[in-house]
């Protein structure tokens, strides 16, 4: 029997708000452990149901408003790997 496969990289935005600095990054980084670790073949986690794997942080710029009570945020581009087919 053949099957045929189709891998598909699923991009998407993350953005994280905070109040400061410090806690943009620490939310940051949780967020990034969080979708680290919870992929496709690491267990009991979300993305074993959607067959998500292959996780990759393509990039995270932080965004400022004016001002040093203006809030902090941080744009986080990743991806995950899918694979369609029959």
């Amino acid at each position: 029997m053949r099957s045929e496969v189709t891998f598909v990289r699923l991009k998407f935005e993350i953005r994280v708000w905070a109040r400061n600095e410090k806690e943009r990054d620490e939310l940051t980084e949780q967020v990034y452990n969080q979708m680290r670790s919870n992929q496709f073949g690491g267990g009991s986690s979300w993305s074993d149901d959607e067959e998500l794997h292959d996780f990759r942080w393509v990039s995270g710029v932080p965004v400022d408003e004016l001002g040093e009570e203006g809030i902090k945020s941080m744009v986080l581009n990743c991806e995950f790997m899918f694979a369609l087919g029959a």
